[in-house]
Formats: structure tokens, sequence, C-alpha cells
């Protein structure tokens, strides 16, 4: 099992998202350490989202089969989980 833990941090005034996303396996070692900064990101919203993309290309990329994520947007972490397809 693996756990990847993440976050942002965005500024509206300047459109700009910085990332960060750290893999652990069960045992608390340090698997995968990552961090990006985005240019031209119009929404909080869109940033999270973003983020959260990442995550998912992370674990499908390593073929870990087993990933708990856990990030601190709530309404973003609802969307990755949902089954139904957003079309907003």
């Amino acid at each position: 099992m693996v756990k990847i833990n993440f976050g942002d941090a965005y500024d509206d005034c300047k459109c700009k998202l910085a990332s960060g996303i750290v893999a652990k396996n069960a045992e608390g070692a340090i698997l995968l350490p990552y961090s990006k900064t985005h240019e031209e990101v119009p929404f909080a919203f869109s940033a999270e989202a973003l983020v959260c993309r990442r995550v998912a290309q992370i674990g499908m990329e390593m073929q870990w089969s087993e990933i708990i994520s856990k990030g601190d947007s709530l309404a973003i972490i609802k969307k990755c989980q949902s089954k139904n397809q957003d079309k907003s």
C-alpha cells in the first residue's frame, strides 16, 4: 500500500500554483517526493484539480496497485473519487 499526500498553494493575483506531493510506503519511507510550479492557472479549483490529476498519474505511472490519497481540498477529493463523469 502506498499513501500519497498532496497539497497546493495558489496565488490568484498572479494565477500561479505551487504543488507538492509525497508518496510513502506502509512503513513510512518516502518513495517519491514531487513539487512543481504552474503558471497561468486561472482559478483555485483548476489549481487543485491539476494536483489531484497528477496524483492519479503518478499512481498509474508507478504501477502501484493500492493507493490511499490524502489532500487538503474536500471538493477535489470527492470529484476524484466519483465514478460519475463530470461535465463541468
